[in-house]
């Protein structure tokens, strides 16, 4: 939606950044990444398109892609840390986005053509939090740090093993036929009903009635920060 000449707009909701572009990077990586106070890349952005982002419900939103026009370019981090990765076509209640991080100092660090520029910022505490002291924070930051690391390692597991059940089914229908084989193809469905019954302990299929139609979706037991 277009805003008349002279319309007001609310700022954006993060920290501001700027950053100036000799020309226009259509096909050329420009990649920015937010520091924490010890250097640990919190989060990482780039103009380029995901290509093979696919979009499905309760899934995570696509990836922020940052302006790289020629000249002058303004990007406002969300204060938040990065997406943490899915199970694909699993459902959560709640959503994929990062954790919101605590106040202090951070650096921006924008590469383009090999050339980086850096800058410092302080993330202010809200002064109506007179009684969170940074004992508070880092107490805080580190439980949800370790529920998203828990987290993470949950989807990746069931992607990895996802991977195995798939090459499995493909060795079972290459070799269904021969007898030689029939062993190695009892073996193979014995090991996907194992991954099947594994995987059910953390992620449930179940038939939701939507839009006057049955639709087989995933819900993820597992929480999302």
């Amino acid at each position: 939606m277009s805003v008349p000449p002279g319309t007001g707009q609310n700022p954006s909701a993060g920290v501001l950044l700027d950053y100036f572009l000799p020309e226009n990077a259509d096909t050329i990586e420009v990649k920015l990444q937010i520091l924490d106070a010890n250097g640990q890349v919190v989060r990482t952005y780039t103009n380029i398109k995901n290509k093979d982002f696919k979009p499905f419900p309760g899934g995570p939103p696509a990836p922020v892609v940052i302006p790289a026009e020629k000249g002058i370019n303004r990007f406002a981090w969300d204060f938040k840390s990065e997406t943490l990765p899915d199970i694909p076509n699993a459902f959560v209640y709640g959503d994929y986005t990062g954790y919101r991080l605590a106040p202090g100092t951070y650096k921006s660090k924008i590469t383009y053509k090999g050339q980086t520029s850096e800058a410092s910022f302080e993330v202010l505490q809200d002064p109506n939090l007179k009684q969170v002291k940074p004992q508070d924070w880092n107490e805080q930051q580190s439980f949800i740090r370790n529920v998203e690391s828990r987290i993470g390692d949950i989807h990746q597991s069931v992607n990895d093993i996802r991977k195995v059940k798939k090459q499995v089914v493909q060795y079972n229908e290459l070799f269904r036929d021969l007898p030689q084989y029939m062993e190695l193809v009892t073996t193979g469905k014995n090991l996907i009903e194992k991954i099947d019954q594994w995987e059910s302990k953390l992620v449930q299929n179940q038939t939701k009635q939507f839009s006057g139609r049955d639709q087989l979706s995933q819900h993820a037991e597992c929480p999302v920060l």
